[in-house]
C-alpha cells in the first residue's frame, strides 16, 4: 500500500509501517494531482485542499486529515467518488485549551488572580470549545456558551446564550469551524456590528478559523478601540496574512494553538485506527501515546499563592510569548507567506499540560493546578 503523507505529520513511519509498502512525504501546501495519482492512501493536514482538482481522475483507497476541522476537504465530492475519508476530531483540543490558558494568563501577568473574577464566553462549543468551557469552569470562572447548532440539537442540555449575550463578556474565545452554508454560517460571523458590542477593556481570542472574524472590520475597530486586547492564532488569508493587524494584536501566533506533541501524534494515531476500520483489519493493538512519546517534564512549584503558581507553572510548560516573538520575526520577512509555513515547520516541541507533573506538595496551589489539568504530586 503506497502512502503519501504531509511531511509535517509525525509518527507515520511508526504507526503505518505495518500496512505500507512505501511511504512518501511531501509539502502539504504544494501537493499536486500528479503526486496523488500514485497514492493508495493520502494523509494531509489543514494546508492541503482536497477536492476535484487535487484528485483528478484518481480515487485513493483512503484519505485522512490529521485535523479537527474539515473546511479544506470537499466531503460531498469524496462521497460522490465513494472515497473513504476520516479526520481526527478532538486530537489537539487539549492543546488549544492550553493555548487559551497560557494566553489569558500572559495577559494578566502582573495580577494573575484577577482572571478568576472574569466572565468568559466561548463561541463554538465543539471538541475544543467544550474543553475550554470545562477547564475554565473548573478554574472558577463564570463561563457563557454560544453554539446555535448545539442549542437546536440539545434543548435540555447546556444553557446556551445568543451571540449578542456572548459578546457581553470580559473575555470572548472563538472556537467555531468555518462554514458558509446552513442555518448558522460562521464566515465573518464577527463583523463590524458584532465587534462593536465588545465591552471596554475586554479580550478577544480567536483560535478557531481566521475568516470567522472580518479582518478589515477588526482593523478599523482596533484603530478606534485600543482598549480591547486581541489574541489571534488564525488569520483569514493564511499563509499570506494581513500584516497590518500585527501591531494592533497583543499576542499573535501562526495557527499553532493545537501544535502540541501529543496533539500531532494523536491525530496520526486516529487516522491509523480509521484506516484499520476501513480495511476491516484486526492486528495488534495500536500503541498508546505514553508508549510513543518521551516522558513529559515535571515542574517544581515554589510559589504558594495559587494563581501566581498557576501562571509560573503554565509559563514553564508553554512560553506563549516566545511563540509570539518568533511569529512577529517571521512575519517581518519579505516573503512572509513562506515564512509562515517555515515558522510552523520549525515549531519547537511543546508538551500538553495534562502530560506534565506539577511537584507541588501540600501547597494551597494544589487544587488550582489540578483544575488546570496538571498531574499534581
Amino acid at each position: 500500500m503506497r502512502i503519501l503523507a504531509d511531511e509535517n505529520m509525525p509518527g507515520v513511519d511508526r504507526l503505518f509501517a505495518s500496512v505500507a509498502t512505501d511511504i512518501v512525504y511531501t509539502a502539504g501546501r504544494t501537493l499536486s494531482a500528479a503526486q496523488v495519482a500514485h497514492a493508495d492512501v493520502l494523509l494531509v493536514r489543514s494546508v492541503t485542499p482536497v477536492n476535484a482538482d487535487l484528485l483528478a481522475d484518481h480515487s485513493p483507497r483512503f484519505i485522512g486529515s490529521a485535523t479537527i476541522g474539515t473546511d479544506h476537504i470537499d466531503i460531498p465530492f469524496l462521497a460522490s467518488r465513494q472515497i473513504p475519508f476520516a479526520h481526527a476530531p478532538g486530537c489537539n483540543a487539549d492543546a488549544v485549551c492550553d493555548y487559551v490558558l497560557a494566553a489569558l494568563l500572559a495577559l494578566h501577568a502582573q495580577t494573575p488572580a484577577e482572571l478568576q473574577h472574569k466572565t468568559l464566553s466561548v463561541i463554538g462549543a465543539g471538541n475544543v470549545g467544550r474543553r475550554v468551557v470545562q477547564r475554565f469552569r473548573a478554574l472558577g470562572l463564570s463561563v457563557k456558551v454560544c453554539d446555535p447548532p448545539r442549542a437546536e440539537r440539545e434543548p435540555d442540555g447546556e444553557t446556551f446564550v445568543s451571540l449578542y449575550d456572548a459578546l457581553q463578556a470580559d473575555i470572548v474565545c472563538v472556537h467555531t469551524p468555518l462554514t458558509t452554508i446552513g442555518n448558522h454560517p460562521t464566515h465573518q460571523l464577527l463583523d463590524a456590528a458584532a465587534l462593536a458590542l465588545l465591552p471596554d477593556n475586554s479580550i478577544l481570542l480567536n483560535a478557531g478559523r481566521g475568516a470567522v472574524i472580518e479582518e478589515e472590520a477588526l482593523l478599523r475597530f482596533l484603530a478606534q478601540r485600543p482598549d480591547v486586547r486581541v489574541v489571534l492564532d488564525v488569520w483569514g488569508t493564511e499563509p499570506a496574512i494581513e500584516r497590518s493587524l500585527l501591531p494592533l494584536v497583543e499576542i499573535a501566533t501562526g495557527h499553532v494553538a493545537g501544535y502540541s506533541l501529543e496533539g500531532k501524534w494523536r491525530g496520526t494515531r486516529m487516522l491509523r485506527a480509521a484506516l484499520d476500520r476501513q480495511l476491516a483489519r484486526q492486528g495488534d493493538p495500536l500503541p498508546e501515546l505514553s508508549e510513543l512519546l518521551p516522558v513529559a517534564p515535571s515542574v517544581v512549584v515554589l510559589e504558594s499563592d495559587p494563581w501566581q503558581a498557576l501562571y509560573d507553572t503554565v509559563e514553564a510548560v508553554y512560553d506563549i510569548r516566545g511563540d509570539d516573538r518568533r511569529f512577529r520575526g517571521a512575519m517581518a520577512q519579505p516573503n512572509h507567506a513562506e515564512a509562515f509555513d517555515a515558522y510552523r515547520k520549525a515549531y519547537p516541541v511543546r508538551r500538553e499540560i495534562g502530560s506534565c507533573r506539577a511537584l507541588v506538595g501540600d501547597s494551597p496551589a494544589r487544587a488550582l493546578l489540578a483544575a488546570a489539568g496538571f498531574i499534581v504530586d
